[in-house]
């Protein structure tokens, strides 16, 4: 199952990074989590990107930021990117032998412009 979103732009004339955001709670059980994210453009074309979205170091800590048992941690899937370049933005689990992944609570996508 994928997840769709639109992203909304304040001005067209400038350029945009898009971040996949991600919270997981304590019991998540992977240290990471593969994704395939799709930016699709104006005109349907698709640039698909596999990402692997680490959530730990290599001794288990947590990265990112949390607050009790929820943690939260973004990444850059696009940079640079003005509004035509993508207008929607799928995202779905690629876990090798896994069909649910538990314990993620939320994903969205944080749009901001470029610096």
């Amino acid at each position: 199952m994928s997840i769709s979103f639109f992203p909304e732009y304040a001005d067209s004339t400038i350029t945009y990074d898009v971040e996949l955001a991600l919270r997981h709670n304590n019991s998540y059980q992977y240290s990471n989590l593969n994704l395939v994210v799709d930016l699709i453009d104006s005109v349907k074309n698709v640039n698909r990107s596999n990402i692997d979205f680490v959530l730990s170091d290599g001794y288990g800590n947590w990265l990112g930021s949390g607050f009790g048992a929820l943690y939260q941690s973004s990444i850059v899937v696009a940079q640079g990117v003005k509004p035509s370049q993508v207008n929607s933005v799928v995202v779905w689990q690629a876990m090798k032998n896994c069909d649910v992944v538990k314990n993620v609570i939320d994903i969205g996508i944080i749009v901001k412009p470029s610096k």
